[in-house]
């Protein structure tokens, strides 16, 4: 008797994906809302594991926010988890509604807001809370990768969760102290691959970089200290402040939009270093640091 052959129906099973993916875009990504990296990656795959890196104050965990937002409240909404090893859930509401509102944070702390503020405030608040389900946040101060793990496929399960962020992916814990840093995150990030794989949900790793003060982009060697995350990670994005080592008027736009007062944006650059389903390659985003809101522009490198 001929074994059944294995090969026939991989190629059956990825002819059905294609001709499916056509009436059905998550079967083979998930849009993160921003055309462009989109066109790179052709969108989030479940399955996969990624990374958003960058230094200090360059935008990584704006940027997550950004697409984790697009994807739970945009057009093609999927159900998002989240969690922050290095910012209170409350900040990471605040960033939200700071996002989505178009307001500064010093204006959203602010005891004493004008009328027309609390009421863009008030809207903004009443919009999330109505697509709550949408977007879960776990309390993930000191969670080691055992109790991680276990949340995320109760997300995935009970809450049919498509993707994962883990804001400061360095801190996780992992109980085997008798193990090196890097070979601790080694094992958590084979965890986390192998996880996202059995539960067919994309789990995307937010990372610091921490370069040395060198005057350059990001580069796959300053993510050493995670591990071989470069290794069993799907792709790596790199969140980058040109700025740093070019003159800082080349970067400075500004937003005359309408509907809204002007607010000025700064450049960043996005690389996409690593990308095993996709184009690899460089582009522009804009940035407004006080919103917490990175969009699309027409001109990119």
């Amino acid at each position: 008797m001929i074994a059944d052959n294995c090969f026939r129906h991989l190629v059956l099973d990825f002819v059905d994906s294609i001709n499916y993916s056509e009436r059905q875009r998550s079967n083979t990504g998930l849009y993160t809302g921003f055309r462009t990296l989109d066109k790179y990656t052709g969108g989030i795959r479940p399955g996969s594991l990624g990374v958003i890196a960058s230094r200090p104050g360059d935008g990584r965990t704006a940027f997550a926010i950004s697409i984790a937002m697009n994807m739970a409240f945009g057009p093609d909404s999927v159900t998002v988890g989240f969690f922050s090893y290095e910012i209170s859930n409350k900040s990471i509401v605040e960033r939200m509604i700071s996002n989505r509102a178009q307001i500064d944070m010093f204006t959203l702390h602010d005891g004493n807001p004008d009328s027309e503020i609390k009421t863009r405030i008030m809207e903004t608040a009443d919009y999330l809370y109505s697509c709550s389900n949408n977007f879960i946040i776990q309390d993930s101060p000191g969670l080691t990768l055992d109790k991680l793990s276990s949340q995320i496929r109760d997300m995935a399960y009970k809450n049919s969760v498509k993707v994962v962020f883990i804001e400061g992916y360095g801190l996780v814990g992992q109980e085997n102290f008798n193990l090196q840093k890097i070979d601790r995150n080694t094992v958590v990030c084979r965890a986390l691959s192998l996880l996202a794989k059995e539960l067919d949900v994309a789990i995307i790793c937010v990372c610091p970089l921490h370069t040395g003060g060198r005057r350059r982009p990001p580069l796959m060697e300053d993510l050493r200290e995670f591990g071989l995350i470069d290794r069993f990670s799907d792709y790596i994005l790199f969140i980058d402040d040109s700025s740093r080592y070019i003159p800082l008027n080349s970067f400075m736009i500004k937003d005359n939009n309408e509907d809204g007062p002007p607010y000025n944006f700064r450049r960043r650059k996005v690389i996409v270093a690593k990308n095993k389903y996709g184009y690899t390659g460089v582009f522009n985003m804009d940035y407004n640091e006080k919103h917490s809101l990175f969009r699309d522009i027409e001109t990119h490198l």
